[in-house]
Protein backbone atom coordinates (compact mmCIF):
# COMPACT_ATOMS: atom_id res chain seq x y z
CA UNK A 1 0.00 0.00 0.00
CA UNK A 2 1.46 3.27 -0.97
CA UNK A 3 0.99 6.69 0.79
CA UNK A 4 -1.26 8.13 -1.27
CA UNK A 5 -3.79 5.10 -1.13
CA UNK A 6 -3.73 4.66 2.72
CA UNK A 7 -4.71 8.82 2.67
CA UNK A 8 -7.51 7.78 0.47
CA UNK A 9 -8.28 5.14 2.37
CA UNK A 10 -8.69 7.28 5.79
CA UNK A 11 -10.33 9.81 4.10
CA UNK A 12 -13.33 7.57 2.48
CA UNK A 13 -13.93 5.55 5.89
CA UNK A 14 -14.43 9.20 7.25
CA UNK A 15 -17.09 9.82 4.80
CA UNK A 16 -18.65 6.56 5.96
CA UNK A 17 -18.51 7.45 9.26
CA UNK A 18 -19.93 10.56 9.07
CA UNK A 19 -23.24 9.36 7.27
CA UNK A 20 -23.38 6.30 9.89
CA UNK A 21 -22.08 3.52 7.51
CA UNK A 22 -19.80 0.60 8.20
CA UNK A 23 -16.55 0.79 5.51
CA UNK A 24 -16.69 -3.04 5.44
CA UNK A 25 -14.51 -4.89 3.58
CA UNK A 26 -16.85 -4.92 0.44
CA UNK A 27 -17.22 -1.58 0.47
CA UNK A 28 -13.03 -1.04 0.58
CA UNK A 29 -13.54 -3.63 -2.57
CA UNK A 30 -15.71 -1.33 -4.54
CA UNK A 31 -14.43 2.11 -3.36
CA UNK A 32 -10.69 1.40 -4.29
CA UNK A 33 -10.89 -1.00 -6.83
CA UNK A 34 -8.81 -3.44 -5.37
CA UNK A 35 -8.91 -7.18 -5.21
CA UNK A 36 -10.86 -9.49 -2.49
CA UNK A 37 -7.31 -10.22 -0.91
CA UNK A 38 -6.21 -6.77 -0.78
CA UNK A 39 -9.83 -5.39 0.72
CA UNK A 40 -9.62 -7.94 3.44
CA UNK A 41 -5.70 -6.93 4.12
CA UNK A 42 -6.80 -3.22 4.09
CA UNK A 43 -9.65 -3.83 6.41
CA UNK A 44 -6.96 -5.04 8.77
CA UNK A 45 -4.93 -2.24 8.58
CA UNK A 46 -7.80 -0.02 8.99
CA UNK A 47 -9.03 -2.21 12.27
CA UNK A 48 -4.98 -1.60 13.35
CA UNK A 49 -4.75 1.79 12.33
CA UNK A 50 -3.79 2.90 15.72
CA UNK A 51 -0.18 0.87 15.44
CA UNK A 52 0.04 1.58 11.55
CA UNK A 53 -0.25 5.49 12.73
CA UNK A 54 2.65 6.26 15.20
CA UNK A 55 2.36 2.91 17.65
CA UNK A 56 -0.60 4.31 19.71
CA UNK A 57 -2.33 1.81 21.81
CA UNK A 58 -5.63 2.21 23.31
CA UNK A 59 -5.59 4.05 26.26
CA UNK A 60 -6.36 2.72 29.91
CA UNK A 61 -6.78 3.74 33.53
CA UNK A 62 -5.02 3.03 36.56
CA UNK A 63 -6.30 -0.18 37.88
CA UNK A 64 -7.88 -1.37 34.57
CA UNK A 65 -7.88 -5.20 34.84
CA UNK A 66 -7.73 -7.75 32.16
CA UNK A 67 -8.66 -11.35 31.73
CA UNK A 68 -7.20 -13.29 28.87
CA UNK A 69 -8.62 -16.92 27.82
CA UNK A 70 -7.11 -18.34 24.68
CA UNK A 71 -7.71 -21.72 22.34
CA UNK A 72 -10.84 -22.54 23.98
CA UNK A 73 -11.33 -24.98 20.42
CA UNK A 74 -14.72 -25.18 20.74
CA UNK A 75 -16.46 -28.05 20.30
CA UNK A 76 -12.95 -29.54 21.96
CA UNK A 77 -13.09 -27.64 25.21
CA UNK A 78 -12.84 -28.61 28.42
CA UNK A 79 -15.36 -27.66 30.49
CA UNK A 80 -13.69 -28.03 34.09
CA UNK A 81 -10.76 -25.73 33.01
CA UNK A 82 -12.97 -24.00 31.53
CA UNK A 83 -15.38 -22.99 34.09
CA UNK A 84 -12.30 -22.69 36.70
CA UNK A 85 -10.60 -20.01 34.59
CA UNK A 86 -14.35 -18.27 34.70
CA UNK A 87 -14.50 -18.31 38.22
CA UNK A 88 -11.09 -16.83 39.03
CA UNK A 89 -12.59 -14.32 37.00
CA UNK A 90 -15.86 -13.89 38.23
CA UNK A 91 -13.89 -13.09 41.59
CA UNK A 92 -11.05 -10.88 39.53
CA UNK A 93 -13.72 -8.68 38.13
CA UNK A 94 -12.12 -7.75 34.45
CA UNK A 95 -12.78 -4.66 32.92
CA UNK A 96 -12.29 -6.66 29.75
CA UNK A 97 -11.89 -9.82 28.81
CA UNK A 98 -9.61 -11.24 25.85
CA UNK A 99 -10.41 -14.16 23.56
CA UNK A 100 -6.92 -14.48 22.34
CA UNK A 101 -8.01 -16.84 19.37
CA UNK A 102 -8.96 -20.19 18.52
CA UNK A 103 -12.52 -20.21 20.62
CA UNK A 104 -13.81 -22.14 17.66
CA UNK A 105 -11.70 -25.29 16.30
CA UNK A 106 -13.69 -25.61 12.37
CA UNK A 107 -12.97 -29.14 12.51
CA UNK A 108 -15.08 -29.78 9.43
CA UNK A 109 -12.85 -27.08 7.45
CA UNK A 110 -9.49 -27.95 8.64
CA UNK A 111 -7.17 -29.82 6.26
CA UNK A 112 -6.47 -32.73 7.70
CA UNK A 113 -8.43 -36.08 7.14
CA UNK A 114 -12.02 -35.94 8.76
CA UNK A 115 -13.79 -38.27 10.33
CA UNK A 116 -17.52 -38.96 9.06
CA UNK A 117 -19.57 -37.95 11.75
CA UNK A 118 -17.63 -35.57 14.02
CA UNK A 119 -18.44 -31.90 14.60
CA UNK A 120 -20.26 -29.87 12.16
CA UNK A 121 -19.66 -26.43 11.60
CA UNK A 122 -22.84 -25.29 12.05
CA UNK A 123 -22.66 -27.11 15.78
CA UNK A 124 -19.64 -25.34 16.26
CA UNK A 125 -21.01 -22.02 15.91
CA UNK A 126 -23.83 -22.81 17.83
CA UNK A 127 -22.00 -23.83 20.50
CA UNK A 128 -19.37 -20.95 20.24
CA UNK A 129 -23.31 -18.40 20.13
CA UNK A 130 -24.35 -19.93 23.56
CA UNK A 131 -20.66 -19.50 25.33
CA UNK A 132 -20.34 -15.78 24.01
CA UNK A 133 -24.32 -15.19 25.37
CA UNK A 134 -23.50 -16.78 28.56
CA UNK A 135 -20.07 -14.97 28.87
CA UNK A 136 -22.01 -11.84 28.25
CA UNK A 137 -24.35 -12.81 30.75
CA UNK A 138 -21.95 -13.38 32.78
CA UNK A 139 -19.85 -10.11 33.07
CA UNK A 140 -22.57 -7.98 31.66
CA UNK A 141 -20.29 -4.86 32.27
CA UNK A 142 -17.09 -5.85 30.79
CA UNK A 143 -15.82 -4.85 27.02
CA UNK A 144 -15.23 -8.34 25.60
CA UNK A 145 -12.69 -8.11 22.52
CA UNK A 146 -12.13 -11.52 19.92
CA UNK A 147 -9.09 -11.69 18.29
CA UNK A 148 -8.94 -14.12 14.73
CA UNK A 149 -6.95 -17.23 15.49
CA UNK A 150 -5.74 -19.55 12.98
CA UNK A 151 -9.08 -21.73 13.53
CA UNK A 152 -11.41 -18.87 12.61
CA UNK A 153 -9.25 -18.21 9.72
CA UNK A 154 -9.83 -21.36 8.63
CA UNK A 155 -13.73 -20.94 7.50
CA UNK A 156 -12.65 -17.78 5.22
CA UNK A 157 -10.00 -19.73 3.65
CA UNK A 158 -12.46 -22.87 2.79
CA UNK A 159 -14.72 -20.56 1.67
CA UNK A 160 -12.20 -18.52 -0.72
CA UNK A 161 -10.77 -21.90 -2.01
CA UNK A 162 -14.13 -23.40 -2.74
CA UNK A 163 -16.69 -20.68 -3.49
CA UNK A 164 -14.34 -17.98 -4.45
CA UNK A 165 -17.11 -16.02 -6.94
CA UNK A 166 -19.73 -16.04 -3.71
CA UNK A 167 -17.13 -15.11 -0.58
CA UNK A 168 -18.73 -11.12 -0.87
CA UNK A 169 -21.74 -12.93 0.56
CA UNK A 170 -19.93 -14.27 3.43
CA UNK A 171 -18.18 -11.76 4.33
CA UNK A 172 -19.92 -11.60 7.58
CA UNK A 173 -21.00 -14.71 8.41
CA UNK A 174 -18.88 -15.55 11.41
CA UNK A 175 -20.09 -12.26 12.96
CA UNK A 176 -23.99 -12.83 12.17
CA UNK A 177 -23.90 -16.84 13.23
CA UNK A 178 -22.09 -15.91 16.52
CA UNK A 179 -24.32 -12.92 17.45
CA UNK A 180 -21.27 -10.77 18.08
CA UNK A 181 -23.14 -7.64 17.83
CA UNK A 182 -26.03 -8.77 20.26
CA UNK A 183 -23.67 -9.77 23.00
CA UNK A 184 -21.48 -6.86 22.08
CA UNK A 185 -18.44 -8.67 21.44
CA UNK A 186 -15.82 -6.86 19.39
CA UNK A 187 -14.09 -8.76 16.34
CA UNK A 188 -10.73 -7.98 15.57
CA UNK A 189 -8.82 -9.68 12.97
CA UNK A 190 -5.31 -8.92 13.52
CA UNK A 191 -3.28 -8.22 16.55
CA UNK A 192 -3.80 -5.27 19.11
CA UNK A 193 -2.53 -3.27 21.74
CA UNK A 194 -4.12 -2.59 25.08
CA UNK A 195 -1.44 0.06 27.01
CA UNK A 196 2.22 -1.09 26.52
CA UNK A 197 0.73 -5.16 26.38
CA UNK A 198 0.82 -5.98 22.77
CA UNK A 199 -1.68 -9.31 22.13
CA UNK A 200 -1.22 -11.77 19.38
CA UNK A 201 -2.91 -15.09 18.91
CA UNK A 202 0.63 -16.43 17.80
CA UNK A 203 0.18 -17.84 14.30
CA UNK A 204 1.10 -14.28 12.47
CA UNK A 205 4.14 -15.04 11.16
CA UNK A 206 4.41 -18.49 10.15
CA UNK A 207 7.71 -20.43 11.25
CA UNK A 208 9.46 -23.21 13.22
CA UNK A 209 11.06 -22.45 16.02
CA UNK A 210 11.41 -24.74 18.94
CA UNK A 211 8.45 -25.65 20.63
CA UNK A 212 9.99 -25.47 24.30
CA UNK A 213 11.30 -21.91 23.77
CA UNK A 214 8.07 -19.74 22.27
CA UNK A 215 8.62 -16.89 24.03
CA UNK A 216 12.28 -16.62 22.67
CA UNK A 217 10.72 -17.24 18.80
CA UNK A 218 7.65 -14.60 19.76
CA UNK A 219 9.63 -12.21 20.93
CA UNK A 220 11.92 -12.20 18.14
CA UNK A 221 9.31 -11.19 15.98
CA UNK A 222 7.65 -8.22 17.89
CA UNK A 223 11.00 -6.95 20.08
CA UNK A 224 8.19 -6.06 22.02
CA UNK A 225 5.75 -6.72 25.21
CA UNK A 226 3.34 -9.25 24.70
CA UNK A 227 0.89 -12.08 25.45
CA UNK A 228 -0.08 -14.59 22.89
CA UNK A 229 -1.70 -18.10 22.60
CA UNK A 230 -1.63 -20.60 20.02
CA UNK A 231 1.71 -22.78 20.91
CA UNK A 232 -1.16 -24.13 23.97
CA UNK A 233 2.13 -24.04 26.31
CA UNK A 234 2.69 -21.76 29.26
CA UNK A 235 5.37 -19.89 29.50
CA UNK A 236 6.79 -16.63 30.26
CA UNK A 237 10.31 -14.68 30.32
CA UNK A 238 11.72 -11.22 30.60
CA UNK A 239 14.03 -9.91 28.27
CA UNK A 240 16.46 -7.52 29.72
CA UNK A 241 17.08 -4.05 27.34
CA UNK A 242 20.59 -2.02 26.89
CA UNK A 243 19.32 0.78 29.13
CA UNK A 244 18.52 -1.73 32.05
CA UNK A 245 14.68 -1.70 30.95
CA UNK A 246 12.84 -5.17 30.54
CA UNK A 247 10.00 -6.47 28.00
CA UNK A 248 7.90 -8.95 28.85
CA UNK A 249 6.73 -12.38 26.62
CA UNK A 250 4.17 -14.51 28.36
CA UNK A 251 2.49 -17.52 26.28
CA UNK A 252 -1.25 -17.79 28.13
CA UNK A 253 -1.43 -21.74 27.50
CA UNK A 254 -5.35 -23.12 26.36
CA UNK A 255 -8.34 -24.58 27.61
CA UNK A 256 -9.45 -27.19 25.29
CA UNK A 257 -9.13 -31.13 26.14
CA UNK A 258 -7.31 -34.13 24.40
CA UNK A 259 -6.99 -32.99 20.58
CA UNK A 260 -7.12 -36.19 18.73
CA UNK A 261 -4.52 -35.01 16.18
CA UNK A 262 -1.82 -34.41 18.63
CA UNK A 263 -2.03 -37.09 21.45
CA UNK A 264 1.31 -36.84 22.71
CA UNK A 265 2.19 -33.03 23.43
CA UNK A 266 3.53 -31.13 26.06
CA UNK A 267 0.57 -28.53 25.95
CA UNK A 268 -0.47 -27.14 28.94
CA UNK A 269 -4.10 -25.30 30.22
CA UNK A 270 -4.03 -22.03 31.49
CA UNK A 271 -5.14 -18.34 31.37
CA UNK A 272 -4.09 -15.15 32.28
CA UNK A 273 -4.82 -12.21 34.05
CA UNK A 274 -3.62 -8.14 33.60
CA UNK A 275 -3.44 -5.49 35.90
CA UNK A 276 -2.41 -2.05 34.23
CA UNK A 277 -1.07 1.24 35.85
CA UNK A 278 -2.49 4.55 34.19
CA UNK A 279 0.92 5.07 31.94
CA UNK A 280 -0.57 1.84 30.45
CA UNK A 281 2.01 -0.03 32.74
CA UNK A 282 1.16 -3.96 33.70
CA UNK A 283 1.17 -6.29 35.47
CA UNK A 284 1.02 -10.12 34.15
CA UNK A 285 0.45 -13.11 35.70
CA UNK A 286 -0.37 -16.39 34.18
CA UNK A 287 -2.31 -19.23 35.81
CA UNK A 288 -1.78 -23.14 35.51
CA UNK A 289 -4.87 -25.57 35.62
CA UNK A 290 -4.07 -28.77 36.21
CA UNK A 291 -7.19 -31.25 37.11
CA UNK A 292 -9.19 -28.06 37.82
CA UNK A 293 -7.10 -26.82 40.26
CA UNK A 294 -5.38 -22.97 39.75
CA UNK A 295 -1.22 -23.19 40.69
Amino acid sequence: MTKSQWTQLLKIQHEFNKRGEIYSRKKIQETMRVSHSTAREWDSFLKHKGVISGMEVERVFDGERVGVLADIHIPYHDNVALETALSYLDEFKPNTIVLLGDMLDFYKVSRFTKKIGRHSVGGELRQGRMFLQNLRYRFPGAKIIYLEGNHENRLERYILENAAEIADLMEDLLISKLGLVESCVEYRADFFSIGKLFYLHGHEKAGGGNAEHICNVVFRQTLDHTIFGHHHRQQEKVFKRIDGGTLWTGGVGYLAGPMEYAPLNQWSQGFATIVYQGNGHFKARLHKIQNGIIY
